[in-house]
């Protein structure tokens, strides 16, 4: 190694010097590596690994599946975001109509579970109110109804109510819910209708009741029977002159005979 040694001053008998190292073992220490600590997991990495450790795997599953969801869950980190996720039980018997869905659905849908700001538990709870979701748009509502009532928060869609069942992460700007349903929007689903009423029974009608005749049906009188009774007398009496005729024409048939 080469050293220059050049002489500045002398005070008290003391030497001062400067030692100059050689410009490439200047650079050879500027180039060398310097120790950096590990990479951290990407921020949406994290997101659907708190979701899968806690029961919401299948959700987590299907948002790392769609890119543009997860990216957007992770844009928002930074500024805000709170992410409800349907717990297992609740996402198995869906995942058949997801997978209907098209890909611009699936996406509204997932992006429909979170809203882009942090929303403590206190504050769901101390409010009610619609609130705008990442699938919120220009041109799409896809707003969701929050509401509490005691120490329950529930989400209304206007097709289900799911309820908050656990809080996984609230520390600010990130809050991660579990909930018991999936958030099915109107705009992808069209709402229950309620069970239609029965129909009364028909009740049959009654016949009016006879009206009681104010007129009294009387007998007929002696006057009235007359008629027939004459006729009656007047055929028998014919009959009987008849009879009377062919004995008498009988009688002088014998007396000429004899």
């Amino acid at each position: 190694m080469e050293l220059l040694l050049r002489l500045l001053q002398f005070h008290s008998d003391v030497l001062i010097v400067f030692i100059i190292l050689p410009l490439p073992l200047c650079s050879a220490l500027a180039s060398a590596p310097s120790p950096v600590a590990a990479a951290l997991p990407e921020p949406h990495a994290n997101l659907t690994a708190i979701m899968a450790r806690n029961g919401c795997s299948a959700f987590s599953r299907l948002l790392s599946g769609v890119p543009d969801a997860v990216q957007s869950f992770a844009d928002n980190l930074g500024s805000g975001l709170t992410a409800f996720c349907p717990v297992d039980d609740a996402m198995r018997p869906f995942l058949p109509a997801f997978k209907n869905l098209t890909a611009d659905a699936k996406l509204s849908l997932l992006l429909y579970h979170a809203v882009p700001v942090y929303c403590s538990f206190e504050m769901l709870q101390d409010g009610n109110g619609i609130v705008s979701t990442l699938a919120s748009g220009a041109a799409t509502d896809y707003k969701l109804a929050v509401q509490n009532d005691g120490d329950q928060v529930t989400l209304r869609t206007g097709v289900i109510v799911a309820t908050i069942t656990a809080t996984l992460v609230d520390q600010n700007p990130l809050a991660v819910y579990a909930i018991n349903g999936v958030l099915e929007p109107v705009e992808l689903f069209k709402p229950a209708r309620a069970p239609a009423l029965a129909p009364a029974p028909e009740v049959a009608e009654k016949a009016p009741p006879a009206k009681a005749s104010s007129e009294t049906v009387e007998a007929p009188t002696s006057a009235q029977k007359a008629p027939a009774d004459e006729k009656a007398a007047s055929k028998s009496a014919a009959t009987r002159n008849t009879a009377y005729l062919w004995l008498a024409v009988g009688a002088v048939a014998m007396a000429a005979a004899a």
